[in-house]
């Protein structure tokens, strides 16, 4: 009778491991279906990619040394300008927004210094603007890449590196190169 026992919790047991997997391949299954794996465009330097009805494109980089200074000590750092070109081949006015574009490279992701672009901008330069139909903008974008992030080695290195723009929107995403 002992042995009945103990054989029935192990039956038990077994069938609700079995459930229990079940029931997590399931979740697991309409999670990868509900969110679906992201894609990744990767576009050319001077190539242009279309994003949110826009087309855009890298037009000009340009690397700039610069002196962060942090509690009387200073770090070398690089401005990197990425100048772009949008335009707005639709045949709508279109809202177009620049805040999520990053620098990236393997291990390391920085959005727009905000600080220095309000120091370099005119007055007609914003983050988010609207676009007339068929017409197209240029837009310089800083970006700091600075020495208190990577170390020594990397650093003598840096402009060796692989670096993108990335525009991030959920399951898409799009990189622009930005060396030549």
């Amino acid at each position: 009778m002992n042995k009945k026992r103990i054989s029935t919790k192990v039956i038990a047991l077994v069938i609700l491991g079995l459930s229990v997997m079940g029931i997590a391949i399931t979740r697991i299954s309409v999670v990868n279906a509900t969110f679906p794996s992201e894609e990744i465009k990767k576009v050319a330097y001077k190539e242009y990619a279309e994003w949110n009805n826009i087309e855009m494109a890298v037009s000009d980089v340009s690397w700039m040394p610069y002196e962060i200074s942090i509690d009387d000590d200073c770090f070398a750092a690089y401005i990197v300008y990425v100048t772009f070109v949008i335009r707005n081949t639709s045949g709508d006015e279109q809202q177009v927004d620049l805040t999520p574009l990053c620098i990236e490279t393997d291990g390391y992701c920085n959005g727009i210094d905000l600080e220095m672009f309000v120091t370099q901008k005119s007055e007609n330069d914003s983050l988010v603007f609207t676009l007339e139909r068929n017409s197209s903008k240029t837009c310089m974008l800083p970006f700091v890449v600075s020495e208190l992030l990577w170390k020594k080695n990397d650093w003598r290195r840096i402009r060796e590196k692989d670096f993108h723009i990335v525009y991030y929107n959920y399951p898409n995403e799009i990189k622009w190169e930005i060396m030549q």
